[in-house]
């Protein structure tokens, strides 16, 4: 077998979905344990894809769940104050006054679960709401494994040199 046979052999073996799809997997399976669990929605909606594009092959850990990146970025004061561990490449910028939420707009037992402060108007009651500390679930999942990743990665090409 020639060199250049070998060579397209590797590049082909690196390309190959299976040792992507099962980084993509580790890292998803990450999301999940480290997304917070209030009813389990959020988690069980991070999903993975793992497909072609002009550059190779990529494969993607996301949500598409509304809310997710006021979970992982935080809001309001609270997030502005605790927003460790959220990716220092992205630029969130914080709403720092208060606001109130209307008891419709919220989901039942919530406000009474966080203890939040009300009050009773015409139109019904209004929950105080000064954001919450970030908890930060997908940029982990990739940063702190990324180790991980590049050694099943790594072990798909080297199986495509033996």
């Amino acid at each position: 077998m020639s060199i250049s046979t070998q060579l397209d052999k590797l590049v082909m073996e690196a390309n190959n979905p299976k040792h992507l799809k099962e980084a993509g997997a580790y890292v998803q399976g990450a999301a999940r344990m480290l997304a917070p669990a209030y009813s389990g929605h959020l988690r069980n909606s991070i999903f993975l894809d793992v497909g072609t594009t002009e550059e190779g092959m990529e494969a993607t850990v996301y949500t598409n769940i509304q809310y997710a990146p006021y979970v992982e970025f935080g809001t309001g004061p609270r997030g502005s104050a605790n927003h460790e561990g959220v990716s220092p490449e992205v630029n969130v910028t914080y709403t720092l006054d208060p606001w109130w939420i209307h008891e419709s707009q919220i989901d039942p037992g919530v406000a009474e679960t966080y203890h939040w402060t009300y009050i009773d108007a015409e139109d019904g009651r209004f929950y105080k709401c000064e954001g919450q500390p970030a908890q930060p679930f997908m940029y982990p999942a990739l940063h702190d494994n990324t180790k991980t990743v590049v050694d099943i990665l790594r072990r798909g090409i080297t199986g495509g040199m033996k």
